[in-house]
């Protein structure tokens, strides 16, 4: 115990303490330990868990290099379930990228990187969820609709910018390429977290802007 607690306190704390505001280590023993519950594998199993985990990608693989800043390619290495029943244990990555050939070349380096450990029943799953990737456009008929209207209702200009994220807009398109997109919506931060919020401000300004936005796309057409 004193070992986990100088490594938390030495390496971990340091570390993410001003990103994980809310994490913590719980030391607290339990009483009712039992193996025939408990999740456990043998030593030979963890090390190659432990040297597969210290090798998988994690984080910003590629920036655009077309918009500055504006990273292109990512992956995160995101949960681990052992599944004893099974004898097996499960490890999820979540990539991102804008564009779909990149997403497929990071599927097949996961493959070979299972290859380098022989002997080792390591599978690595099909890809499932996969976002069509959707690559910046800096000008276009709608995104002028967007910012004409824009000015119009509130005197000044759009945001205008890209985002590393999997959007309905890539879906859309790879159904139907000729078609414009945009994506645009209220002010919301922490997305996809427990502390997701909306701007609620922000809300109406919004629904007008689409509205204006709407009516000038069928008057042209």
């Amino acid at each position: 115990e004193e070992a986990v607690q100088k490594y938390w306190l030495e390496y971990i704390l340091p570390e993410f303490k001003d990103i994980e505001t809310k994490m913590h280590m719980d030391s607290r023993p339990i009483l009712d330990f039992a193996f025939d519950k408990t999740k456990v594998s043998d030593l030979k199993s963890s090390q190659v868990l432990i040297s597969l985990m210290m090798n998988l990608p994690h984080g910003v693989l590629r920036n655009s290099p077309t918009v500055e800043g504006l990273v292109q390619t990512s992956i995160a290495f995101t949960t681990m379930s052992m599944e004893c029943e099974d004898d097996k244990v499960k490890l999820g990555l979540l990539a991102r990228s804008m564009s779909g050939n990149e997403a497929l070349e990071l599927d097949r380096k996961l493959s070979s990187l299972a290859d380098l450990f022989v002997g080792c029943d390591i599978e690595v799953g099909d890809c499932t969820d996969l976002f069509p990737g959707w690559d910046p456009v800096v000008s276009s008929p709608a995104l002028d609709s967007c910012k004409s209207s824009h000015i119009a209702l509130f005197g000044k200009e759009a945001d205008v910018y890209a985002v590393h994220a999997g959007l309905e807009c890539g879906l859309i398109k790879d159904k139907y390429p000729d078609m414009d997109c945009v994506s645009i919506g209220p002010h919301i931060s922490g997305a996809h977290s427990t502390d997701e919020k909306l701007q609620l401000d922000t809300t109406e300004p919004f629904y007008n802007w689409l509205a204006e936005t709407v009516t000038r796309i069928a008057q042209k057409h």
